[in-house]
């Protein structure tokens, strides 16, 4: 998750984008617990689950000024509670399982990586490890059809998704949330083939979305005639984000919600599959 989870610039207001950074930035500052370098590892979606989790469970929490993890010449907002340091918690697993399943080239890179994985993962393992057990779970089925090649796609992301939910039941979240948290993680993944769908392209990579529908030529116009292609799929994960959204009435702050789980999706949807 690569900070797909964003709003529609146009249909949101300044004080939302505010806002979004300072869950943001509160998830990267619980980072810090772990090492500043650790910070440049984080994962941007997790900044919006940590908003949409406090907006479910109506968690007023106080902000404060915070000097940034980063910069010494940056300050930002950010919140600190309970939610927020399980936020890290999760992402902090998340983050060994991408270490554990994706090998890095640069070498330097990699071992400073190695060094903040074991760091972060022994702090948060102990207080989750049935979280840990259920992810390692979803994402050795992932893996799995990685290697198999597949390319029905509902297959391919339902992995992810169930890996979302488990992070919302972790949260104690009810049924109607957990399936949008489902929906969620699965667009991420779909988005994510789109994304690296050029490069896979050209160099002959597997990408389901590739696959599935068996492209051979020109990669611009591959990109070009796909929308027509990939519409039926990409609306079926808009849909039911749309669909469980509607379901939970108890979600504040709607507006900025709506416009990074509908707004944003469905405009990139329409755009893509002209």
């Amino acid at each position: 998750m690569f900070g797909y989870l964003q709003p529609d610039l146009e249909t949101v207001l300044k004080r939302d984008i505010t806002l979004l950074h300072t869950y943001n930035c509160s998830v990267c500052s619980q980072f810090t617990q772990c090492g500043v370098k650790c910070c440049l590892y984080r994962n941007f979606d997790f900044g919006f689950l940590n908003i949409l989790i406090h907006n479910i469970l109506k968690q007023k929490s106080e902000h404060k000024e915070n000097l940034c993890s980063l910069s010494v010449l940056k300050k930002s907002q950010i919140v600190e509670d309970d939610i927020t340091k399980k936020v890290m918690e999760v992402a902090t697993l998340c983050f060994h399982f991408a270490r554990k399943y994706k090998n890095i080239a640069d070498k330097e890179l990699n071992k400073i990586a190695k060094k903040i994985n074991q760091k972060c993962f022994k702090k948060s393992f102990a207080s989750n490890e049935s979280l840990y057990l259920d992810m390692e779970t979803f994402l050795k089925e992932f893996h799995k059809n990685q290697q198999e090649k597949v390319t029905d796609l509902k297959k391919y992301c339902e992995p992810i998704g169930k890996m979302v939910q488990s992070f919302a039941k972790h949260f104690n979240l009810n049924k109607e949330a957990q399936q949008l948290f489902y929906f969620v993680g699965c667009w991420i993944c779909f988005v994510d083939m789109i994304g690296s769908l050029k490069v896979d392209h050209k160099n002959k990579n597997y990408n389901p979305l590739l696959m599935k529908y068996n492209h051979q030529g020109d990669t611009n116009k591959f990109l070009y005639s796909f929308g027509k292609y990939m519409k039926k799929d990409y609306f079926y994960f808009t849909n039911g984000m749309k669909k469980y959204f509607n379901r939970i009435p108890e979600i504040t702050g709607k507006h900025l919600i709506k416009s990074v789980l509908i707004d944003a999706p469905y405009k990139f949807g329409k755009e893509f599959s002209k």
